[in-house]
């Protein structure tokens, strides 16, 4: 566990031990602005309309964007919360190694190196057979890591 706070209050105190999340993305970090059906609004646009909040119909990002129905200010939206998400955690001392995986967004590319602890943490990698060298980098950066219960 990585943190000693609700709802799972078994890991161990921030500072106590060497805590570390890998990231692994593999794609952007946005909705994909494409034509609706004939007779759909934009925000109904199969495959097009879902991130982490769910479908933009659910009306979740409504209130923080202001329009459920405008993909642009819910990619700005979606991208200042990847960035305070990854700010908050590396406020608490856990490192962030990120693997970016076949992401060729410039802008995807740059959210995910600012996510990571630093420039030596976030690796790019396009092919799935090279996949092995970011894990083995991370692996030899943990090899000190000891396990605990």
């Amino acid at each position: 566990m990585l943190s000693p706070t609700a709802p799972f209050t078994e890991g161990a105190p921030y500072g106590d031990i060497r805590k570390v999340i890998v990231l692994m993305s593999d794609g952007e970090n946005a909705l994909q602005k494409e034509a609706p059906e004939p007779g759909q609004k934009p925000y109904e646009a199969s495959f097009t309309n879902y991130s982490s909040y769910g479908s933009l119909t659910y009306g979740r990002l409504e209130a923080a964007v202001g329009s459920a129905n405008d993909v642009d200010k819910v990619n700005v939206y979606l991208d200042e919360r990847m960035t305070q998400v990854c700010t908050n955690i590396k406020a608490t001392g856990i490192e962030i190694f990120v693997i970016a995986f076949g992401v060729e967004n410039q802008r995807s590319r740059q959210l995910l190196e600012d996510c990571a602890t630093n420039g030596d943490y976030y690796i790019a990698v396009n092919r799935s057979e090279n996949l092995d060298i970011p894990f083995h980098r991370v692996a030899t950066k943990l090899s000190n890591l000891r396990l605990t219960r």
